[in-house]
């Protein structure tokens, strides 16, 4: 099969705070199983934007805030804060900040290759691709932020290093597989349960999305994500649609005036 021909365009929108390192292995670390090429953390604006192919490398990302947008293998998939996704950089790619949230897309990546990359990208997307929740497990930030001070490092035991996180990293990864998945998505059917339980007795309150995720154990971003995907609508949505409806049932059954029905449904 003929090797796609390298291709790449760019618009690097991204702050003054941002890093970017790259590193040359030597003949002896690219004998590794794993070796890092490049590291960096963008915070990204609204016009940054990569569409690359035929590169030669794997190309990890983590997202800690804001939101991206990856083209791979004929998909369009968001990046959302504490997921992590792993693609070929053999293949045609585009990824670009998803405007629609008006906030910068910020999140660490990692290009590496090594006769392991194609193995490690076989049992984590199992012949397809998968964005990955990482279900708040803190190590994913940890380990990719661990990697920008190897990658500074230029020495043998630098790019040792640098594998030995690669591998604990993409290790991670493929025990998300799924059932791992199935267990966790059991786990936070029931306590999504419980949050609706609450909402639904508690909606006269004062609610943060962030009080309800502690509830559940889940992280603000993952809370959102699972609840989206088993309810249907957001929290705010669910949290609101309860409002109105006992509203309407006040105003059927009751004279109050809308001020203080407004006040009883947490508006």
């Amino acid at each position: 099969m003929e090797e796609p021909r390298f291709r790449l365009q760019y618009n690097l929108d991204v702050s003054e705070d941002s890093r970017w390192r790259v590193t040359t292995p030597t003949a002896q670390v690219r004998q590794l199983p794993l070796y890092l090429l490049e590291w960096g953390h963008f915070r990204a604006g609204g016009q940054y934007y990569t569409d690359r192919e035929g590169a030669e490398m794997h190309l990890l990302f983590y997202t800690l805030r804001g939101r991206g947008r990856l083209t791979y293998r004929e998909r369009e998939c968001l990046l959302e804060p504490d997921t992590v996704a792993l693609i070929d950089g053999r293949l045609p790619h585009q990824y670009h900040t998803d405007g629609e949230t008006g906030m910068e897309w910020d999140f660490l990546w990692a290009q590496f290759d090594g006769t392991s990359a194609a193995v490690y990208n076989s049992l984590i997307n199992q012949d397809s691709f998968h964005v990955l929740p990482t279900y708040g497990e803190p190590s994913f930030r940890t380990l990719m932020e661990s990697l920008e001070g190897y990658i500074q490092g230029r020495d043998t035991g630098s790019s040792v290093a640098a594998t030995s996180v690669l591998i604990r990293l993409l290790s991670l990864m493929a025990l998300l597989g799924p059932e791992k998945r199935m267990e966790k998505n059991r786990v936070s059917s029931e306590r999504l349960t419980a949050a609706v339980a609450y909402m639904d007795s508690h909606y006269g309150e004062k609610l943060l999305v962030e009080d309800l995720a502690k509830q559940t154990y889940l992280s603000k971003y993952h809370f959102i994500r699972v609840f989206t995907e088993y309810i249907g609508v957001s929290p705010y949505e669910y949290l609101t649609s309860i409002r109105i409806s006992r509203a309407k049932e006040l105003l059927n059954t009751t004279g109050y005036p809308l001020e203080v029905i407004a006040q009883q449904v947490g508006f």
